[in-house]
């Protein structure tokens, strides 16, 4: 039987029985009547004036001189305070300002050499004798990115890392072992640094000492300026200042330090405190000039080094401040 469908027709359902199944021929589909019908809004027109969200200032739009500024007054208003856990697991107390002044030149002139090439100064400026010992806050890391990148390298730009004897550890082996657990990023953001060294260690020429003092050069890639406190504790050195030789004692002694300096090939100043009994002020002073033109001629540093001898200020004890940072010459330190 055969079926014509005309072309307009859009279904048929033949009503014949003798079909088992019922057929269904869709033509040609047409759109709902409910999408016809459904109003279209017009497009938004944006208003080219700013709106007050947009006009308002946020951090990131102040300059980055002045987001530097107030990352390093957070610095400041936030100063590391710990206290000691137990008894039996001391901490060392936090260092207290250092105050120096320098050996007067003169003493270190040799008659039968020319003064040293340095610049026409009545007196050398030193590094300060207070620097921040602070944290930026790890509310203020987590805030952005931006926030982290900018700021998280700030206290290692800033803080001196001071590193004192104690019955625990050594100075040096203390220094070594912050050193390198910090990220290359971390130590070569290193600017300013204090430590006690003992004379005798260093003149083996070889051993661990020897070795960790030219580890810990190296890792200070970034440092400026180092304050070094060195107790001339060596019966060698002794020998050779009471045969009077104090030009051998010097040498001697400058080249010791010299062979871990030499490695900090950033290094800019470096104030030496010789702590003896018998050393008088001209062999200090021929120490560091001694040394200071060890460094001048070493390969691959980047500039002039300059090394002054100094001494403790008269009336300023040696040692550490408390643990609370809250010594009479800590607030005057911060008073100035």
């Amino acid at each position: 039987m055969a079926l014509t469908l005309p072309p307009t027709s859009s279904a048929i359902i033949p009503t014949d029985t003798s079909f088992k199944h019922r057929v269904r021929v869709v033509g040609p589909s047409t759109p709902s009547p409910s999408i016809l019908t459904k109003p279209h809004p017009e497009p938004a027109l944006r208003d080219p004036r700013p709106t007050e969200t947009e006009n308002r200032p946020t951090f990131f739009s102040l300059p980055p001189e002045i987001r530097l500024q107030i990352y390093r007054h957070i610095l400041q208003a936030s100063p590391i305070r710990y206290r000691q856990p137990t008894p039996c697991s001391p901490c060392p107390p936090l260092p207290k300002p250092h105050h120096l002044e320098p050996i007067p030149a003169d003493h270190s002139l040799d008659p039968d050499q020319p003064p040293p090439a340095r610049k026409p100064k009545q007196q050398p400026r030193l590094l300060p004798a207070y620097r921040p010992f602070s944290v930026i806050p790890a509310r203020l890391l987590l805030a952005s990115r931006q926030i982290h990148e900018e700021s998280h390298l700030l206290p290692f730009h800033a803080n001196e890392f001071a590193f004192s004897n104690w019955p625990y550890s050594s100075a040096l082996s203390t220094a070594l072992a912050l050193t390198r657990s910090l990220t290359p990023r971390q130590r070569s953001a290193v600017r300013y640094a204090r430590l006690d060294l003992g004379a005798a260690a260093l003149l083996s020429g070889t051993g661990r000492s020897a070795d960790n003092w030219a580890a810990l050069c190296a890792l200070w890639s970034g440092l400026r300026g180092l304050r070094l406190q060195v107790a001339l504790d060596s019966a060698r050195l002794d020998d050779l200042y009471r045969s009077r030789d104090e030009a051998g004692a010097a040498e001697l002694l400058a080249g010791s330090l010299a062979s871990g300096l030499g490695r900090a090939r950033a290094l800019e100043q470096v104030e030496v405190e010789l702590v003896s009994d018998v050393w008088s002020d001209r062999a200090r002073t021929r120490t560091c000039s001694v040394l200071e033109k060890m460094l001048s001629e070493a390969e691959g540093m980047e500039g002039k080094v300059w090394v002054y001898a100094v001494r403790r200020v008269r009336g300023q004890a040696a040692g550490v401040g408390k643990n609370e940072g809250e010594d009479a010459d800590g607030a005057t330190a911060r008073a100035n």
